[in-house]
């Protein structure tokens, strides 16, 4: 990435003003070398600080300096020893003894939660309603975990691995917790999918209602996500978000694909990822070609049919990749 593509990215960041692969992208970059994370800490934190200052903000050094020695000045209070007799001690020791054995005995006659967990394989999907009504789409090769007393303490947790798309019934005294890689997505009631990228990236697009989203080493970095916007947190920890403005990254659950005046080279990136294959392109000024078309329940051969029409291409499948060319 060239410095000034840097920079460019630096600030529209700071301006919550990156598409969401940008933000990828960013964050990708930010992974490769810990300085520049910290010089984008930096630059949030300076944004942060001046952009709420009010015109005729002034700073009164002298008062300040004047407080600040008032204060290294004085001397803390000494603290109060106070001695313990040997009587004291034992009958201290004897009290942890009782309450460590009582704790003890409890414990073991407490009844052990029971650990679910539902798992998909490779071409399969599952729907799964939870205790509290709550239901989880589970796409290709994912799990979810929870334990069978899920709706009996203060806080509704599940563990994901993969990717799902959450209905979640609202419960304000009861929040949904969603462990996922390093991350944690906290919610009330709404929908929205978490995916559990391959590189260790995790993303959460909202669907409707509102969601927290934040890696469980970085928690400072908390993500507030509302309809139509999508955060990511890397394997490092560094968080961004964006609006986006198609709903395709779906497809796996809904089976439609929307486009509208889209340049074939998104088209191609989103049926790679709907359809689980690879596309390869023997002239890349195709890539421009601007596409409109919807699709339901399409299968990937009735696609790049209407694709050849549309553009007067062939695609054909060569080995385990479909090659794209000009008839």
């Amino acid at each position: 990435m060239s410095n000034e593509k840097f920079w460019v990215l630096m600030s529209r960041y700071v301006c919550r003003e990156l598409s969401l692969k940008e933000t990828e992208e960013l964050l990708e970059w930010l992974g490769d070398d810990p300085t520049r994370a910290d010089l984008l800490k930096e630059f949030q934190d300076t944004w942060d600080r001046t952009k709420n200052y009010p015109e005729n903000f002034k700073v009164d050094t002298r008062a300040a300096w004047q407080k600040l020695r008032t204060s290294i000045s004085v001397e803390p209070p000494k603290p109060k020893v106070k001695t313990i007799g040997f009587n004291t001690w034992i009958a201290v020791a004897a009290s942890l003894v009782l309450v460590a054995t009582v704790g003890w005995l409890l414990f073991r006659s407490w009844p052990s939660a029971k650990l679910i967990e539902v798992e998909t394989f490779a071409g399969q999907h599952k729907e799964v309603v939870l205790p509290d009504g709550s239901k989880v789409w589970l796409n290709v090769n994912s799990s979810i975990s929870y334990a069978d007393n899920f709706d009996d303490g203060s806080q509704r947790e599940v563990k994901l691995k993969g990717e799902a798309f959450f209905e979640v019934e609202k419960n304000p005294t009861k929040p949904f917790l969603i462990s996922t890689g390093k991350t944690l997505t906290k919610v009330l009631g709404t929908s929205f999918d978490v995916k559990q990228q391959k590189e260790g990236t995790i993303r959460v697009a909202v669907v409707t209602g509102k969601v927290s989203f934040k890696s469980v080493e970085n928690p400072k970095q908390e993500l507030i996500l509302e309809p139509g916007e999508a955060g990511v947190i890397s394997r490092e920890g560094y968080a961004g978000k964006s609006k986006y403005s198609d709903k395709n990254f779906l497809y796996w659950k809904n089976k439609q694909l929307n486009f509208e005046n889209v340049p074939l080279s998104q088209v191609i990136e989103t049926l790679e990822d709907a359809y689980q294959v690879s596309f390869q392109l023997k002239d890349s000024a195709l890539l421009e070609h601007k596409i409109t078309a919807s699709f339901k329940e399409t299968s990937l051969t009735e696609v790049t049919n209407v694709l050849e029409a549309l553009l007067g291409l062939s695609i054909k499948k060569s080995a385990s990749v479909y090659v794209v060319e000009k008839q």
